[in-house]
């Protein structure tokens, strides 16, 4: 496994406040809720490293490049015909499907919860990414297609939820 450097302070990091949220939230909720929160959080920590990761190591160059606005054309990638749009849109709307199954298993959530929370991490992470990086850009359609992916995966929790109750029931 090999590892970049540049990301070992972020990672770091994510231990640190790992640990500080194990032993001063989740610990007293027991070792269902230390399970699921610990899954919720190395998603995070996962999305975080491929989007915007390395941060701790881009501090220093914020600011030193002008801001890239965000594109607001919702998928003029793919409307252009630009190689790999396709790939990008389904890649985004999976990447947050486990956030629309894992924040409703932590605390009862509906729709309208997930697919709120979905949208402002998604916003976050692409406002965030041309802060810390000259080459990242924020795009609509990102944000567009991670919210859908929160949304599908609520739907999905939901579903299995429901099958589960019913077979419940008629056992």
């Amino acid at each position: 496994m090999n590892i970049d450097i540049r990301f070992m302070a972020d990672f770091f990091c994510a231990a640190v406040v790992y640990l500080i949220l194990l032993f001063t939230l989740w610990k007293k909720k027991g070792i269902k809720a230390i399970l699921i929160n610990t899954v919720l959080y190395i998603y995070i920590v996962s999305v975080l490293t491929v989007t915007v990761m390395p941060v701790i190591e881009n501090i220093k160059y914020i600011g030193t490049f002008p801001y890239r606005y965000m594109r607001l054309v919702p998928f003029d990638d793919y409307n252009c015909g630009r190689a790999e749009a396709l790939r990008q849109i389904i890649l985004n709307t999976v990447m947050f499907i486990p956030f629309g199954i894992l924040l409703p298993m932590i605390r009862k959530q509906n729709l309208l919860t997930v697919t709120l929370l979905s949208f402002q991490l998604s916003v976050f992470i692409e406002v965030f990414q041309p802060l810390i990086s000259a080459v990242r850009y924020s795009d609509i359609t990102d944000v567009i297609t991670n919210t859908l992916g929160g949304m599908i995966g609520y739907l999905l929790y939901y579903l299995v939820m429901k099958l589960i109750s019913k077979r419940n029931k008629n056992n």
